[in-house]
C-alpha cells in the first residue's frame, strides 16, 4: 500500500465499506461489466479525513468522489461444503468460487 498523502476515505462499493488511501490495491466483489484497465469512480464516500480535518456524510459526503482503476478480474478461493449422514450412504459435496475484481485507488477528491 503506497501512501501519497494523509488523505483517507471510507467508500462503499457493492454494499461493502472499505477504508482507502491513494495508491492502495483492494479486492472487492466483481464489478459488473468491468474490464481490466477501466477507469471508474464512486460518489458513495462515507467519510474523508485530511489528517486533522474529518468530514462525515449523511449518508454520503457531498461533492466527494474516489476514482479507481480495475487492475484484474479473477475468481476467489474455492470454498467446499460436504454433507454426511452416518450409516445411510448419504453424501453430498459441492463447491463455489466468488468472482472478484482487484482495483487500485488513483485519486481521492472532496
Amino acid at each position: 500500500m503506497a501512501k501519497k498523502d494523509n488523505t483517507t476515505a471510507i467508500i462503499e462499493i457493492q454494499g461493502a465499506q472499505f477504508e482507502v488511501v491513494e495508491g492502495m490495491k483492494l479486492t472487492v466483489d466483481r464489478i459488473i461489466d468491468s474490464k481490466r484497465g477501466d477507469k471508474l469512480e464512486t460518489t458513495n464516500v462515507v467519510m474523508i479525513s485530511n489528517g486533522s480535518e474529518v468530514t462525515l456524510g449523511k449518508p454520503f459526503v457531498d461533492g466527494a468522489k474516489v476514482q479507481y482503476t480495475v487492475v484484474d478480474n479473477k475468481k476467489g478461493k474455492k470454498l467446499e461444503a460436504f454433507k454426511y449422514h452416518a450409516k445411510s450412504r448419504y453424501r453430498r459435496q459441492w463447491g463455489h468460487r466468488d468472482h472478484q475484481s482487484v482495483i487500485e485507488i488513483t485519486k481521492i477528491s472532496g
